[in-house]
């Protein structure tokens, strides 16, 4: 079964993060940092959101769903990462980013552990239900974590360098017909 569905976010201009739990895909927009449920139809309702009304607002910049709750990995106002139970809507904070850190950008959640990755290169794992502090795994310098996923016994991480520059765009190709009553 394919479909196309198309889903509208109140007065939002894009989408930030999916994720799904089989039944439900929970979208993330922004500006606003609301999630929205999305039923397979394309019809939204509100979830929750991280909005704070200071002038430095919240982004939500990756979620998981994984055994009845939603993992979110915010930037911005307050780079954090927070597990959301699917049924209550009841917000938990598992870790709040110190020092130079402005976004938590990729996150992965197993049976083991919550991965996170930062803006500022660093892979860090929580285990579940830890009251202990999150444990550095990978520190790339100078670098973003863009992606984290499980892979063959360890994880697979997508790194962008903050000194890569990206190519110029493709030169228009002009038109050389000539203009109509020249």
């Amino acid at each position: 079964k394919s479909a196309v569905v198309r889903a509208k976010f109140q007065g939002d201009v894009a989408v930030s993060a999916l994720a799904s739990d089989g039944r439900h895909l929970f979208a993330a927009s922004l500006p606003s940092a609301a999630i929205y449920k999305v039923d397979d139809k394309g019809n939204t309702t509100p979830f929750t959101d991280f909005s704070t009304g200071a002038a430095a607002p919240n982004y939500v910049w990756a979620m998981s769903v994984h055994q009845g709750c939603l993992y979110v990995a915010l930037g911005g106002h307050f780079p954090s990462v927070y597990k959301i139970d699917l049924k209550t809507a009841k917000k938990e904070l598992l870790y709040q980013m110190e020092g130079k850190a402005r976004n938590v950008t990729a996150l992965s959640v197993t049976d083991e552990a919550v991965f996170f990755g930062d803006d500022v290169g660093r892979v860090f794992r929580l285990s579940h239900g830890s009251p202990e502090r999150p444990t550095v795994l990978y520190s790339f310098s100078d670098a973003e974590i863009k992606s984290i996923a499980p892979f063959d016994k360890g994880l697979a991480v997508a790194v962008n360098s903050r000194r890569f520059i990206p190519p110029p765009p493709p030169a228009r190709r002009r038109d050389r017909r000539p203009c109509r009553g020249a």
